[in-house]
Order: C-alpha cells, then structure tokens, then sequence
C-alpha cells in the first residue's frame, strides 16, 4: 500500500523536484507517514527509499519528528542539523512540516538558522539607516524653521516700523515658500527617441514629451541638470540639445548640454521639476499628459494616471446635423 501513494508523483517527479520559492532557495519535499521518501531534489540514494531511521550528527531522529511534528493540527516544526544542497557540513535548520491526508504524505520545507540571522541583519541595517535619515530630515526641518522664524521676524519688524512711521495699518503678511520646497522633490522622465546631426551644427536627441509636459524652458529659459537614468556614471562625452516632440522651434527642453552617448530607449531625467511641471501642463498639439509617481523608500504608487484619448476628448461635441 506505501508504495501505491507514491505513483502520481514518480510519473511526474520533476514538478515537485523543481518547486521553488524566496528566488529558488526554498525546496520542498515529501514523506510517506511510514518514512518512505517520495521526492528529496532528485536524489537517487533517498527518493523512493525508507528513511525512518535517519539521525543528524546529533542523534536526533528527525525524520521521525518530522513525520509525528507534521500530522499534528497545523503541522509543525523540527530544529535539526542538515547540511545545504550540494554541501557536506551540517548547519543547524528549522523544518516545518504538514500532512496530506488523502495520500498519506508528510510535506516539508524548512530554512536553514545562518539565512534568517543574515536576513535579521539586512533588515536591522535598513531600520538603522531610515533612523539616521529620519533623524537628519528633522534635524534639516528644525534647521529651516529655525532660519524661516528668524527671516520672518526680520521682515513683519521692519514692516511694523515703516507702519509706524508712516501712520498706515499693519497689513496681512503671506508667504508662499512654492519652489524651495516641492521643486525639488520631483523629477521628470523622458524616453530618448531618434537622434539628429546637423552638419558643422548642433546634436539634438529627440524626447518624447517636451513643451506640454514643461512649458517653462521655453517660456523664459529656465535651466535644468540632467542625466540618463540607465548610466548615471556614464562619462559626459557628447554635447547634446534635448527637444520635445511638438514640432516647434521653442520647444526646446535643455540646450547643449554635456551628457554620455545616448542610445533610442534611454531614460532621461530632468531634476527639480517638482514645483512648475504637472501644475503647467497641457495638451498642446493634443497630447496627453503623462502619469505621476511618488516614489518613498523603495516603493511606488501612481498618484495622477496617465491621460487617455478618451479623456482627452471627452469635452469634443459633433453637432448632429454632421451625423
């Protein structure tokens, strides 16, 4: 009878021999409750073999624990030393294990003590880190308000002063500090298309979005750092004049300026354009408006999608004499 629950799985042991999980580190493998392995990786000397009775270097029968460990509510855990795939020296490993009632199997997996220690390190390095940036973000904030009181004080006193002197009603003071906050927390990101040699005359690398998505270059010049995305480190060898796709003299979004080879397909990205990018574009031409992203920590989320052509003429009416 042992051997019958085992035949489903030797005509196809290979889709359990090659399940995989946490980027192929984790393995499965299964037991019969009579100790008969079923799959262990493809090992001819355990597959289809008894192994009750096997101990680790401790004497612990934990095949045997596995199995008892496994047929409990819930399944359970075994703590044994085993050695790594394709290594010879045993490692002290946590096993869980579960049953399968229908076919008498006990299935495992386990994790071996060094990964969980060196994942506790990697993840106490992240925390440690975030704690030191969190701690210099408010010591920069503190820093700003500071200096923001100091320059604040100095403009409602002499406002106060020169209301004074004058006889005129203190007025309502606003500030709106706009740029020197949100500008640079944002950047802007192109793919870079086709590109164009004028002869004895300038390199320009066509972009695919320009004076709709970033009116203010050619509004009044303004000025931007820029680099490709997909090499950062590459060396600034070419002098290049980005342009957008809007068939437009003006639209023009950095002049000249000094970046590596670009390649059809790189990305390019614009900083600081947090303040007057999304908030000044439009469609001109009819183009649609990209998507924003905010981007914290390792993730991201969409926060504006994308524009679609149906959104795009939503607002159009054909009159019905044209129907």
């Amino acid at each position: 009878m042992k051997y019958a629950v085992i035949v489903p799985v030797f005509n196809r042991p290979d889709e359990v021999r090659e399940l995989r999980y946490d980027k192929g580190v984790g393995y499965f493998w299964i037991d019969t409750y009579e100790g008969l392995n079923v799959v262990l990786l493809g090992r001819s000397d355990v597959e289809g073999k008894s192994r009750i009775n096997q101990t680790d270097p401790t004497g612990k029968a934990f095949v045997r624990e596995m199995i008892e460990n496994g047929q409990k509510s819930g399944g359970g855990y075994t703590d044994l030393m085993f050695a790594k795939p394709n290594e010879t020296t045993p490692l002290p490993k946590r096993n869980y294990t579960a049953s399968f009632a229908p076919y008498r199997w006990v299935i495992g997996t386990g994790i071996w003590i060094d990964y969980i220690d060196s994942k506790v390190a990697i993840m106490q390095e992240e925390a440690d880190a975030n704690f030191h940036s969190n701690l210099m973000m408010i010591g920069l904030v503190l820093v700003v308000l500071v200096i923001f009181l100091i320059f604040a004080s100095t403009i409602i006193s002499a406002i106060k002063d020169h209301s004074e002197k004058y006889g005129t009603e203190i007025p309502t003071i606003f500030i709106e500090p706009g740029r020197s906050i949100v500008g640079t927390a944002g950047v802007t990101l192109y793919t870079a298309g086709s590109s164009k040699q004028v002869p004895n005359g300038r390199l320009y690398q066509a972009l695919d979005g320009g004076m709709s998505d970033n009116a203010r270059p050619s509004l009044y010049g303004a000025k931007y750092t820029v680099e490709i995305a997909n090499n950062p480190k590459g060396e600034a060898e070419k002098k290049v004049t980005l342009a957008g796709k809007h068939c437009e003299s003006g639209d023009i979004l950095a002049k000249d300026v000094m970046l590596p080879e670009i390649e059809e397909g790189d990305t390019i990205c614009f900083y600081d354009t947090g303040a007057y990018g999304y908030s000044m574009s439009g469609n001109y031409n009819r183009l649609l408006k990209p998507a924003a992203v905010l981007v914290n920590n390792g993730k991201s989320d969409i926060i504006i999608s994308r524009q679609s052509y149906e959104q795009l003429c939503e607002s159009d009416v054909i009159p019905d004499r044209l129907n």
